[in-house]
């Protein structure tokens, strides 16, 4: 069985493109962080509706349970500043 959260880690910095499960939704900007369940922190992002962009959101949060796959589409980019906060994820 295969593990994504190297492929994620990987990810993190890079420009990421999102697929939303249920929907032709897409998310797209720079992964600033991520967790062992993918639930994923966004900066800089805009939302895609088939591959045309219908809004720019800026930072977002996307639960693990909305994320179909995750691809990365670009290298970093040395205009964008990803904080370096570290977080955790709550669970009640």
């Amino acid at each position: 069985m295969y593990n994504p959260i190297p492929f994620i880690e990987e990810a993190q910095g890079l420009l990421i493109r999102v697929h939303l499960s249920g929907s032709n939704f897409k998310i797209m900007g720079y992964l600033a962080k991520s967790d062992d369940y993918i639930n994923l922190k966004v900066i800089n992002a805009s939302e895609y509706y088939e591959d045309t962009k219908t809004a720019y959101i800026g930072d977002i949060f996307i639960k693990c349970s909305s994320v179909l796959y995750v691809e990365i589409v670009g290298p970093y980019d040395k205009n964008i500043t990803i904080p370096l906060v570290k977080y955790r994820t709550a669970y009640l």
